[in-house]
């Protein structure tokens, strides 16, 4: 059991059982891997074991700590596979729902990216005036769901991959169609939809700068800077436009460049908390640095939340 010092909002995982506490105890398969991996395993686990030295021990968990998993089959990359009309498909989220929370899920995390929600989207690139309708059908009804099982939900509004043949869309052409002022104020537009269509517990409003960058052909949004100002914009825009009442967060990939200079702008941003980390990469650096997010995060007063992991 590896327990992590700090207090975290929610950690969402795909292949680990986890549970939150004053910290992260992790429980993975245990299973031999197969004998061409032994030389990685053998790498990986050395980055592992040395991290876990650092981190306190301890049996104990923080019950004011939401445990949380992502909800893969609503996942808007599923594309039109979450409006089909054969009643199985939303059967089969049902269940992974409910096996999430008979497994002690107290939070799932959906992902509704950009764009979407974006009703101009759907009506002019997609030529189909009722698709944006049905998708927002379709994600009222899964957080009403959500909600009936006594759950509480994270939003997490980022982008469709343009690259990668992760959804049916295409949408390359259509982020090169929008201006950097045009992508920030419909970005904007979906994330005001979510909060007042779906009233999450928390929004999490950009998950990783880079990836973002990578994937619109937005080179300014990777920078911490231009980010941050998106970001405020994002929040004002929330503040005046809706009635939203929960809570905003924003973050990085522990992999990103500069990543002390991300958690310093964003924790200098009012009304963001709390700054979410996605943790993939665990060689080189990767695991040490949530020393020091986590140090920075606590010293401005927020809080810390693993998104994914």
């Amino acid at each position: 059991m590896i327990l992590f010092r700090w207090r975290f909002v929610s950690f969402v995982a795909g292949a680990l059982v986890v549970t939150l506490g004053g910290g992260v105890p992790c429980v993975g398969l245990a299973a031999d891997p197969p004998a061409e991996f032994n030389d990685l395993y053998g790498e990986l686990s050395v980055h592992l074991d040395r991290f876990e030295t650092s981190l306190e021990r301890s049996g104990a968990v923080d019950s004011s700590v939401s445990l949380g998993n992502n909800l893969v089959s609503g996942n808007s990359h599923r594309g039109l596979d979450l409006i089909n009309p054969d009643p199985r498909y939303y059967e089969g989220i049902l269940m992974e729902l409910d096996r999430l929370r008979d497994m002690g899920t107290g939070t799932v995390k959906i992902e509704i990216s950009f764009p979407m929600l974006y009703e101009p989207y759907h009506r002019d690139w997609r030529g189909q005036s009722s698709e944006y309708q049905q998708f927002l059908d379709f994600y009222k009804r899964l957080a009403s769901d959500i909600r009936s099982r006594g759950l509480k939900f994270i939003v997490q509004s980022s982008i469709l991959f343009s690259e990668g043949h992760w959804t049916d869309f295409s949408v390359r052409p259509f982020y090169d169609s929008l201006t950097n002022a045009e992508y920030v104020g419909a970005r904007s537009s979906v994330i005001n939809t979510i909060a007042r269509e779906l009233q999450p517990d928390f929004l999490l409003v950009q998950a990783e700068p880079d990836t973002e960058s990578i994937q619109t052909g937005k080179a300014f949004i990777n920078n911490p800077n231009n980010s941050g100002l998106m970001i405020r914009y994002f929040l004002d825009q929330l503040r005046t436009q809706t009635s939203f009442t929960g809570q905003v967060a924003s973050g990085f990939g522990s992999w990103q460049s500069s990543y002390e200079l991300w958690v310093d702008t964003l924790t200098a941003i009012p009304g963001l908390d709390p700054i979410d980390i996605h943790v993939y990469p665990v060689n080189l650096d990767f695991l040490d640095r949530l020393f020091t997010i986590a140090d920075r995060v606590k010293a401005s007063g927020k809080t810390l939340a693993i998104g994914e992991a």
